[in-house]
């Protein structure tokens, strides 16, 4: 497989997991309010070594309520 070829694998992969993550609901981190994803959204990140979890606020008080939790 050429670079090009994998590139357009992860692509592929990429590109299908963004449209299966589209139809879960999105909530608050914080307060739990339905998320309009259409919108920008106030957000925070957390890693380990094998996995990244992305946090989404309905505002900018419900994620520096949750920070300081």
């Amino acid at each position: 497989m050429t670079d090009r070829e994998s590139d357009e694998t992860i692509a592929d992969a990429s590109r299908r997991e963004s449209k299966e993550s589209e139809s879960v609901e999105k909530v608050c981190a914080d307060c739990g309010t339905l998320l309009d994803s259409t919108e920008w959204l106030p957000t925070r990140t957390s890693f380990d070594d094998e996995n990244v979890v992305v946090y989404l606020f309905c505002d900018e008080d419900c994620r520096d309520a949750w920070q300081s939790e």
